[in-house]
C-alpha cells in the first residue's frame, strides 16, 4: 500500500499474491485493518533530530513474500451441492512448507523430502510460534491504552485431555457412530441455529402498516430444537471433562487468536491441518456475557456426499 497524499493520508491499497489467490477461491472477508511502517521510507531532519514534515517519499509498499499470510489457514470450503473440499491454502516458514493435504516438507530442501514422523509433532510447534513471531515483525502502528497492560498472562500453559473408557464418553454410551447415519449441516444442532443454517421458509413480504409476514404455504421444521440460552449449552457439555484457563493479565480490548490444530497418523504418514470452528454467539446469562466457539472437524457421507460436523471441543469465553 502507499500514502498518495501525506497530508490527508489517502492510501491506496493493493492485494498481494496470497490475496488474490483467496479472492479467486471466493475466500476472502476482510475484518480488521493494521497499518504498520515497517518498510517506510524517511527522511531525518538533521536540526530536530525527527522526521522531516516536508519529506514526499513515505511510502508503504505491498511486498510479496509468504511472510504475508499470518496463520496457516485450512480454506476448507466445501460446495454444499456436490460435497467438494476445495484445495487448501499450504502455508510456508523458513523450514517448513504444508501441502494443501497437510503434508509437512522441508523448504530449504525440496517439495519432494517429506518430514519424517518421529519429528513431526516438534516441527508442527514451529508452525504455531511462526505466527507470532510474524505478527511481531510486522511492527504495527499503534497506541498504548494503559501501560499496566504491557504483558498477556495465563494460568495454565498447558492442558491435556486423557481418552480412557469412561472419558470423555462414558462406557454405557454409544462410542461408535457411522458417519451415514450422521445428520447433515442442515439438521444439525451444533448449526442450525447459526444464521448460515436457520429454518428460513419462503414468506410474502409485509405490506404497508403490516408487521407480519406471511408463509407461502405451511412448511415443517426438520431441524433440531434451536439452543437459544446458554442454558441448553450446558446441558449438553456438563457431562463431559473440562478445564478453565484464567486471563491474570489482560489487555483492555481482550482481542484474542485462537489457532486450533488437529494432527493426524495414517498409512505411515502425519499430517496437521486446521479444526473447523463455528461461532456460535454469545448468551447473557447471570450478569455476564459468555461467548460459545466449537471446535470439530467436518466428514462428507459416501451416500449423498452430504458434509457431517463432529464437535470436538467446546470453548466458552466469559467476562
Amino acid at each position: 500500500m502507499s500514502f498518495l497524499s501525506k497530508k490527508k493520508r489517502i492510501i491506496d491499497t493493493h492485494l498481494t499474491p496470497y490475496g488474490r489467490k483467496k479472492i479467486a477461491n471466493g475466500n476472502i472477508g476482510i475484518k480488521f485493518v493494521a497499518f504498520t511502517d515497517a518498510a517506510a521510507l524517511y527522511s531525518e531532519d538533521k536540526s530536530k533530530k525527527t522526521r522531516s514534515e516536508d519529506f514526499i517519499e513515505i511510502c508503504n509498499e505491498s511486498m510479496s513474500n509468504y511472510q504475508d499470510q499470518m496463520f496457516f489457514d485450512s480454506n476448507n470450503i466445501i460446495n454444499l451441492l456436490d460435497g467438494k473440499v476445495q484445495e487448501n491454502i499450504s502455508y510456508q516458514t523458513e523450514n517448513i512448507t504444508i501441502d494443501g493435504n497437510g503434508t509437512l516438507f522441508n523448504t530449504e530442501t525440496s517439495t519432494l523430502n517429506k518430514i519424517p514422523e518421529e519429528s513431526f509433532l516438534s516441527t508442527a510447534n514451529e508452525i504455531i510460534d511462526d505466527s507470532l513471531k510474524r505478527i511481531k515483525n510486522k511492527k504495527y502502528l499503534k497506541n498504548k491504552a494503559n501501560n499496566d497492560f504491557d504483558s498477556f498472562k495465563i494460568d495454565e500453559q498447558e492442558i491435556n485431555f486423557y481418552i480412557t473408557k469412561n472419558s470423555p464418553i462414558n462406557s454405557n454410551q454409544v462410542k461408535e457412530i457411522d458417519i451415514e447415519s450422521t445428520e447433515p449441516f442442515f439438521f444439525d444442532k451444533y448449526l442450525s441455529s447459526t444464521d448460515h443454517f436457520k429454518f428460513l421458509p419462503p414468506v410474502i413480504p409485509s405490506g404497508e402498516n403490516q408487521n407480519l409476514k406471511k408463509q407461502l404455504g405451511n412448511y415443517e421444521d426438520l431441524n433440531q430444537e434451536d439452543i437459544i440460552t446458554y442454558e441448553g449449552i450446558e446441558n449438553i457439555i456438563k457431562k463431559y471433562p473440562f478445564e478453565e484457563i484464567n486471563f491474570v493479565e489482560n489487555s483492555v480490548s481482550s482481542n484474542l487468536i485462537f489457532q486450533i490444530f488437529g494432527i493426524k497418523n495414517k498409512n505411515n504418514e502425519s499430517k496437521i491441518t486446521k479444526l473447523d470452528t463455528i461461532d456460535f454467539g454469545e448468551f447473557y446469562q447471570n450478569g455476564t456475557f459468555k461467548k460459545v466457539i466449537f471446535a470439530g472437524k467436518v466428514f462428507i457421507d459416501n451416500t449423498y456426499n452430504y458434509p457431517t460436523y463432529a464437535n470436538i471441543f467446546t470453548i466458552v469465553m466469559e467476562e
